[in-house]
């Protein structure tokens, strides 16, 4: 059984192809950076289809990238109160954000999830990132995961909160990436259980999820070598350039 045939009725073969391509994007962008694949996968494949679907389909593939890192950086670990204390919160944010997901409109949710792109971008160029000691980030993790698990339940999308939240805490480099990878693998199950309850990931959007798997990885692989020519600000700037114009599409249309 290929593809195109358990997506029939879903995608077309044009709308397939950006699918695949958010995945390589996102992968790439992970290769590079260590995370972010959803961040660039669900607003290419809503810009074909919509959020629920989008979230839908990325939920799954997100889980097993992350708890590869986790294991290549397990000896890196740091704050283990303050990661165990994130994850339990996004547990349960994440099932508030699913259940707000099916009952808001959809359009509504695009502008949102438009919104929630244009703040990451003011963020990261603006350099918005306060610094907590251990002791502040401890207290702020449990609040912090459940307004990320609200948001990545309802757009797949809780950088804005996340990021900003982890790059306060001033981890070392490794270190970052394994308790990103934690996280990120946490709310990845939540979405895969919740949307699968909500009815949000069915049969097509499970087959996609597997066959993203190709796709993601080879974006890893490629930007896990491209990482060593060109810097990551440079790559960080064609990132924003194409998040711009895709959040600025979901918050005007």
């Amino acid at each position: 059984m290929d593809l195109i045939t358990v997506t029939n009725g879903l995608f077309d073969q044009p709308d397939l192809v950006w699918v695949l391509f958010g995945f390589f994007a996102g992968g790439l962008v992970k290769g590079v950076i260590g995370l972010g694949m959803p961040f660039i996968a669900i607003p290419v494949i809503a810009s074909v289809s919509d959020v629920p679907t989008a979230v839908g389909i990325v939920a799954a593939p997100s889980i097993l990238p992350n708890i590869m890192q986790l294991w290549v950086y397990r000896m890196h670990m740091e704050r283990p109160l303050t990661i165990a204390l994130i994850c339990i919160a996004t547990l349960i944010g994440t099932a508030v954000g699913v259940h707000l997901l099916v009952q808001i409109d959809k359009q509504l949710i695009n502008q949102l999830l438009g919104l929630l792109l244009l703040t990451y971008i003011a963020t990261r160029v603006l350099n918005l990132q306060p610094r907590l000691s251990p002791l502040r980030g401890a207290q702020l993790a449990f609040p912090t995961g459940i307004l990320s698990g609200i948001l990545g339940g309802m757009t797949g999308i809780s950088a804005p909160i996340t990021l900003t939240y982890l790059l306060s805490l001033r981890l070392k480099k490794y270190g970052f990436i394994f308790f990103a990878s934690a996280f990120f693998a946490t709310i990845g199950s939540a979405q895969a259980i919740f949307y699968i309850n909500a009815n949000l990931i069915t049969f097509q959007t499970a087959a996609i999820s597997c066959f993203a798997l190709i796709p993601i990885f080879l974006g890893m692989k490629i930007g896990g070598f491209a990482v060593r020519f060109i810097s990551e600000s440079f790559f960080e700037k064609i990132i924003f350039g194409v998040l711009t114009i895709l959040a600025v599409k979901f918050t005007i249309f």
